[in-house]
């Protein structure tokens, strides 16, 4: 039909830097209407719009580039300080069209910040963003528009599973890491304005899960009651993948490393069904230590062996 322009996912861009490695992106708004019916009809006689709550989302294999830009600390939008995510406009009879003839989605004013980063056996670690946005009193929360060129995005790190050690003990067998940062954020509404004026994290209170085959792990290595890990004894690594081949090597500073201090324990010690080889659940409840972050990642970092 003509008219049509379907659009596909590009780059993010922090301030002036752009990120790549974006598997998806959303814009949703979010919008509350009241439906206002009276004197006992069955139908509504008015409508209201009472909230708008916009948010976005992106995934991204680029995870050492993303937290350097949008730490676990959040990333706050504001003057000269912003985020836009773009719509990257689709070329009939070709591929991408060139030039500025793409959609940019901006927000100037609320918080970013990361909501999970996971890896399986058969794939690359995945970083995922959300952010709240907020009104400043002039810029909408999101800003559409169109005509816009696209930013470089550069190319991604991509990471696999590497040598697990909670409290000290190998988790051999890891088909699963998923860490969740537990990071909420809650938009505020005042003065009648159906726009949040106000965006702040409300807590943090992360878990990471391990999913293994190991399931005689928990005869001798984790007890049923638990352990308690330290950042010196829980250790999560993801290696780097070689651009082709295998991984880089293990001695080279390229690889991700987690560390967290908080109880391990079994979420679920055996689950299966048909002939499928069953698996278990170990999870970590970070916590902070002295005021310290309850979950640290470093890049750069070498894989060592023994915790």
């Amino acid at each position: 039909m003509a008219g049509q322009l379907p659009h596909g996912i590009a780059a993010v861009k922090v301030n002036a830097t752009a990120l790549g490695g974006i598997i998806s992106s959303s814009s949703p708004i979010n919008i509350q209407t009241e439906n206002i019916d009276t004197d006992g009809r069955i139908d509504s006689i008015a409508q209201s719009i009472i909230s708008m709550s916009p948010t976005a989302t992106f995934a991204t294999h680029a995870i050492t580039a993303a937290l350097a830009l949008i730490g676990l600390d959040g990333f706050d939008c504001s003057t000269g300080a912003y985020l836009s995510l773009y719509a990257q406009a689709r070329e009939d009879g070709g591929s991408r069209t060139a030039g500025s003839t793409h959609l940019k989605y901006t927000i100037k004013n609320g918080i970013a910040f990361p909501e999970s980063l996971s890896v399986s056996q058969d794939g690359s670690a995945v970083l995922s963003y959300q952010v709240v946005a907020g009104y400043d009193g002039s810029n909408e929360p999101i800003l559409i528009t169109a005509t816009e060129p696209l930013p470089a995005g550069t190319e991604a790190d991509f990471y696999g599973i590497g040598p697990v050690y909670l409290a000290g003990q190998l988790v051999a067998g890891v088909t699963g890491i998923d860490v969740n940062f537990g990071i909420t954020a809650e938009p505020i509404f005042s003065d009648g304005d159906i726009r949040p004026a106000f965006v702040s994290i409300t807590t943090r209170k992360p878990t990471i899960t391990i999913t293994t085959l190991n399931a005689p792990l928990f005869v001798s290595t984790i007890p049923i009651t638990g352990l308690l890990g330290t950042a010196l004894t829980t250790w999560i690594y993801l290696r780097k993948r070689a651009p082709i081949g295998g991984y880089v090597s293990d001695v080279t500073a390229t690889h991700v490393k987690i560390t967290a201090s908080g109880i391990v324990s079994i979420d679920n010690a055996f689950s299966a069904s048909g002939g499928a080889i069953g698996e278990s659940t170990i999870t970590v409840t970070p916590y902070s230590v002295a005021e310290a972050a309850p979950i640290v990642i470093t890049s750069a970092a070498v894989v060592a062996y023994g915790a």
